[in-house]
């Protein structure tokens, strides 16, 4: 069986933590080579560098987020990718005693260097609000709404489901949390050769998404304000002429063409929106609960005669579920999500907040979308005439309202 991308990726950064770095000729990876030399074509000052413990700068970098990242006192701070702790011992300095520095590193042997690095961190600058775990970016092992700020350092590229981590980033993030992340980005797809090389995957070459792509997962993801601005000169800090990496490249790029013709450093920031409120529906959404429905063709009709609650995204009504109650049951109906919200859990939330205010009541629903999902929330399908009388006389089941769509029971 071949090694999966988690596996090249751990074996190979697993040597650059035992070996102590990835310079000179035996090694190629982000960065390329001559570690210092690395970080100040990227815009580190040597009085930032010469506060790091030794052996805490492998020469991974491909930009300098922790300078654009705007650190404020107290903050907490999150580092995908971590390494040895080179930009988390910075963000550590910026947030102070009162904040927190957390890295994750899916590297068992970066991630005991890192720690080793934090206690002379510590007895450098007596600040012990720095620690690190052993974990993979596309499962975080953090709460949510925990941190925040996220960064990271041409890292995201090396990850086989990179969709997965800008998902993570926006559940870990605060509301009103940021991120701000270097990595880098493909200009136009690469030659096929280059995509196939090992050495330019680990190098943070053929991971890299078209920039559109990439785009297109932070929107998917939730974020706003997004930014994606190429890092000048950063390409030619990374790979120098004599870099093996780029000896590499060049053989297996098209005649007069360079690997900035393809490959772009970004520098990436985005923010979470500041919070989506779940509420009881009010009168005066009404107007809005129908624009929703008849966006996707959902009928609306006798919305007068049930309770709500909506999912509120700044002024504007993302999502709704209605109840209609009788003596002995809750008919949960016009469950609706805005189609750019799909995919994060609104009509999960939408369906708990219901299924606590009925009351106790049997919960009865028609849907023809979502049935294996609400069968493993304890649903089971029935027939008609299973349903109590008053069941049968509410809105959603008179005349031929969703009259084929099948019907589930919770009792």
């Amino acid at each position: 069986m071949e090694p999966s991308t988690h596996d090249l990726v751990k074996e190979k950064y697993g040597r650059i933590a035992t070996d102590g770095g990835c310079c000179g000729p035996q090694s190629s990876c982000c960065g390329g080579g001559r570690a210092a030399e690395v970080a100040l074509g990227l815009g580190y000052s040597e009085a930032e560098l010469a506060t790091l413990p030794e052996g805490a700068n492998l020469g991974l970098s491909c930009g300098n987020p922790t300078a654009l990242a705007e650190l404020k006192p107290g903050e907490t701070v999150l580092d995908l990718g971590s390494g040895a702790g080179f930009d988390l011992f910075l963000a550590a300095q910026r947030v102070g005693p009162e904040g927190r520095a957390i890295g994750v590193d899916m590297t068992r042997e970066m991630v005991a260097r890192a720690r080793t690095n934090a206690a002379e961190f510590k007895r450098r600058t007596g600040l012990g609000n720095v620690v690190f775990h052993l974990g993979q970016i596309e499962l975080l092992p953090l709460a949510d709404a925990s941190v925040d700020v996220v960064i990271s350092n041409c890292v995201l590229n090396l990850s086989p489901d990179q969709a997965a981590v800008w998902k993570e980033i926006a559940r870990v993030l605060k509301p009103g949390g940021r991120a701000s992340i270097s990595d880098m980005a493909l200009l136009r797809r690469l030659p096929e050769p280059v995509r196939q090389s090992v050495e330019a995957l680990v190098g943070c070459i053929s991971g890299a998404p078209l920039v559109d792509d990439l785009r297109r997962m932070m929107t998917e993801a939730g974020l706003e304000d997004l930014r994606l601005e190429p890092k000048a000169g950063a390409v030619a800090a990374m790979l120098p002429g004599d870099d093996p990496l780029a000896l590499q490249l060049m053989e297996l790029l098209p005649a007069g063409t360079q690997p900035g013709d393809f490959i772009t450093s970004l520098i990436i920031s985005a923010r979470k929106p500041l919070g989506q409120t779940l509420r009881k529906r009010t009168p005066e959404d009404l107007e809005a609960v129908v624009r929703l429905l008849e966006a996707v063709n959902l009928p609306a009709n006798g919305l007068d005669r049930t309770d709500g609650w909506v999912i509120q995204d700044g002024d504007r009504i993302v999502a709704h579920v209605a109840i209609e109650r009788t003596p002995d049951a809750a008919v949960l109906r016009s469950i609706v999500v805005a189609s750019d919200q799909r995919g994060r859990g609104l009509a999960r939330r939408l369906l708990e907040a219901a299924e606590a205010d009925a009351g106790g009541r049997t919960l009865v629903l028609k849907t023809d979308a979502v049935g294996p999902w609400v069968e493993r929330r304890g649903y089971r399908r029935v027939t008609r005439d299973q349903l109590p009388p008053s069941v049968l006389a509410t809105t959603q089941f008179e005349g031929a309202l969703c009259a084929s769509y099948p019907i589930y029971l919770k009792r």
